[in-house]
């Protein structure tokens, strides 16, 4: 498969889209989903490039300013583009015990202006708890963004947010993950938005297997954190179902039982309490993306493969302030001649 160049090419926005899209889709045609699986062994990443402290999204860095490890090898990325892709999400409200009037409110405009950055061709489903603590898909992936906000902001003034006491964030997610539709050709980005007071204490989902089933559905999680019950108290620092070092529920958890470490393996943000209005500009940060591709090495080990997505020495004096976002990894889960995997 010959590279595509187009660094020496100053592209309109609308006709960079096309080209790219065009070719992703051609790949994505002639593939499995997910494309970073090891039966097919061309796989493909999307990054975000921002600008630290004010979130710009910087948009002109070309192939030669990235560079790509696997495992701590550099790859040669074979093709590259940058692209505002069609978007998926999955907004989960799940375990917003003790939640103010004044957080309510401020959750709920934020996430009525987030919901307002969506547009023509994205789509949104809705993935709430109950009140047995389990999670459910509320609203099935749709365009009709009234009946999302119809769903978290009900007739009465009731939401969702502020009504379950759910401590299974791990396995909300995995109902979220269920929520998308079968992939078909690879041109929609995927996002989970969790609202949530991030108690997870009870989940029999292994963080680990979670992580891989996202990376496998090539979906992004983000979370909006927001304070609970100032009086509760949760366990961290150990797997879930065993005790650890407990802290109160105002200061959000770093150890195993946080959302943060499925956040940062699937490349997404993490807004705290106090930053919950930024919420429409995390969204509107996931459609812009740079999406690099390359081919795994086909002898190499089967298993959890470590990738790093960095800026080349160059593009890092140009671009000192920038912050990457992307995976972490793929699962290599056989070692098949690159020849077959293409074939």
């Amino acid at each position: 498969m010959g590279q595509i160049h187009w660094g020496g090419f100053l592209l309109s926005r609308a006709l960079y889209s096309a080209v790219f899209f065009g070719c992703i889709g051609a790949i994505s045609l002639a593939q499995n989903p997910p494309g970073f699986q090891a039966e097919v062994n061309l796989v493909t990443l999307d990054v975000s490039a921002t600008e630290k402290g004010t979130g710009r999204i910087l948009e002109f860095l070309l192939k030669d300013d990235f560079e790509v490890t696997d495992n701590g090898k550099l790859f040669t990325i074979s093709n590259f583009g940058f692209a505002a892709s069609p978007l998926d999400i999955v907004f989960l409200a799940y375990g917003q015990l003790g939640v103010t009037a004044k957080q309510r409110n401020r959750t709920v405009k934020a996430f009525r202006e987030a919901l307002d950055t969506l547009k023509d061709g994205d789509r949104a489903a809705v993935v709430v708890g109950d009140w047995l603590s389990n999670a459910k898909t509320q609203v099935p992936m749709t365009e009709d963004r009234t009946m999302i906000w119809n769903t978290i902001m009900p007739a009465g003034g009731r939401t969702h947010f502020s009504l379950f006491p759910g401590d299974r964030v791990y396995e909300a997610l995995g109902v979220s993950v269920a929520a998308f539709p079968p992939r078909g050709v690879k041109n929609r980005g995927r996002a989970i938005i969790a609202m949530t007071t991030d108690r997870e204490r009870r989940s029999a989902t292994n963080p680990e297997r979670l992580i891989t089933d996202l990376l496998e559905a090539d979906t992004t999680v983000c979370a909006g954190l927001i304070d609970g019950d100032p009086g509760g108290r949760i366990a961290i620092g150990g797997p879930p179902g065993r005790s650890g070092r407990e802290i109160r529920v105002g200061g959000v958890p770093d150890g195993l039982h946080s959302i943060r470490p499925i956040v940062e393996a699937t490349g997404g943000d993490v807004l705290g309490p106090d930053e919950i209005e930024g919420l429409p500009d995390l969204v509107a940060r996931l459609k812009p993306r740079y999406l690099l591709q390359f081919y795994a090495d086909p002898e190499g080990s089967p298993g959890f493969h470590r990738i790093e997505v960095r800026l080349s020495a160059d593009a890092q004096r140009r671009y000192s302030g920038a912050l990457l976002r992307t995976r972490r990894g793929y699962q290599l889960k056989s070692t098949v001649p690159a020849a077959t995997a293409r074939d």
